[in-house]
């Protein structure tokens, strides 16, 4: 189990995808998972944020204009919904099973931040309660237009939350990420390029798993 505070974490087999709404995340943690199972390795696969608990409904309420958050209510809401996982996660590391992560903490550094709440108090968070830090984030860089048709195309112009349907945010969005991945900021960065396939690029972040892995 590598958590936080631990001087080798670069040995656990927690990986992250991110990217901006729309980027692919949600298809490739499936594309991945299966893959990785048909190669032989025990997975598990999270989603975040979840919308199953109570904290997941208010912070769907907050992405679907039902109710007003701050910056710091917003990123306590979604670390929260992380922090209740990690026991799950820290099992399923010590049995040594793969954990794939269709988003994580990383996704606050962009989002949170760019709304004004400093990344070094999510730091703080993620040390004192002992977050588990992932062995490689994978980013999915797609430009904005492209995501926004993603999600239009999956969920319609009415289903869309706030972030996905300001086109101009995701453009900043974007841009943060791209800075976050270059300071490899919590965990190691790989940029993929995620305009294209669902299948070429499973098929590249499963090999560049794998080879971690060994």
């Amino acid at each position: 189990m590598k958590r936080w505070n631990s001087t080798r974490r670069g040995e656990t087999l927690f990986f992250v995808i991110e990217g901006v709404d729309g980027a692919g995340c949600g298809a490739q943690r499936k594309a991945v998972a299966k893959k990785l199972k048909l190669s032989g390795l025990q997975v598990m696969d999270v989603k975040y944020p979840y919308y199953g608990s109570p904290v997941g409904e208010m912070i769907h309420d907050f992405l679907h204009g039902k109710v007003k958050l701050t910056p710091e209510m917003q990123f306590l809401l979604y670390a929260t919904n992380m922090v209740e996982d990690n026991e799950r996660i820290g099992d399923a590391l010590g049995d040594g099973k793969v954990v794939l992560a269709d988003r994580y903490l990383t996704s606050s550094f962009v989002y949170q931040s760019l709304r004004g709440f400093p990344v070094g108090k999510m730091l703080e968070f993620a040390k004192t309660f002992e977050m588990h830090v992932p062995r490689a984030v994978f980013l999915l860089d797609v430009p904005p237009e492209i995501a926004m048709k993603r999600k239009l195309a999956e969920e319609g112009k009415n289903e869309l939350d706030m972030n996905e349907r300001d086109v101009k945010f995701m453009g900043k969005v974007r841009d943060r990420y791209l800075e976050v991945a270059k300071q490899n900021l919590f965990s190691r960065w790989v940029t993929i390029n995620g305009t294209g396939s669902i299948d070429g690029i499973s098929d590249e972040i499963v090999e560049r798993i794998k080879a971690m892995v060994k």
